[in-house]
């Protein structure tokens, strides 16, 4: 396998794996990427952009139900920056104290103009980061918290070591499952 990186989603191509010729192309993102210049123009860090947020909100509904009464802004930020070498496409924050007192929310989630764009995401993607960012929303009996990853790995520690831990396991269960989905997807068009 051969690993290409694209922010901080990698991507593995599967050598071998037949594609029929006249497969439909994932359509790219649904959404308007701000470019730099919206940002000077408007003297801002953050952008509200309609078309994101009609979009996040319906992934939002459509995906978390459970979050029904979480207030959510979504936002596009000016520069996404990076963390420890990888570009960050998106990030949900809590708004302090003195947000709240201006802005009625819960959560805040902004996605990186910068390298969202540099990304060129399919719609698809874009669903599954504004999913990610979602995932990381906690909201049960009134208490509404920011959570983290369910694990966290490098590749080459599972091909070293396996799924050596709890939540390594419980993560190889569900790529398993997607691996056998894209493999009867892959016999479904051949």
């Amino acid at each position: 396998m051969r690993e290409k990186k694209h922010g901080y989603i990698k991507t593995v191509s599967l050598r071998g794996v037949k594609k029929k010729p006249d497969a439909p192309v994932e359509p790219p993102a649904p959404v308007q990427i701000p470019r730099d210049s919206a940002f000077e123009e408007e003297d801002q860090e953050y952008l509200h952009f309609d078309d994101l947020s009609e979009f996040a909100s319906e992934v939002k509904k459509r995906t978390r139900p459970d979050l029904d009464a979480v207030k959510v802004e979504f936002l596009w930020k000016r520069i996404g920056g990076e963390k420890a070498k990888r570009e960050i496409l998106g990030k949900c924050v809590k708004p302090a104290p003195l947000v709240k007192f201006f802005v009625d929310v819960d959560f805040i989630i902004w996605l990186g103009a910068d390298n969202v764009a540099r990304f060129k995401p399919t719609s698809k993607q874009l669903e599954a980061l504004v999913f990610h960012e979602l995932g990381h929303i906690y909201a049960s009996e009134g208490v509404k918290s920011l959570i983290g990853h369910d694990f966290e790995a490098f590749c080459s520690e599972v091909e070293q070591y396996g799924m050596w831990k709890s939540d390594l396991l419980a993560a190889g269960g569900s790529f398993k499952v997607q691996l056998d989905l894209f493999e009867q997807k892959q016999k479904e068009q051949t």
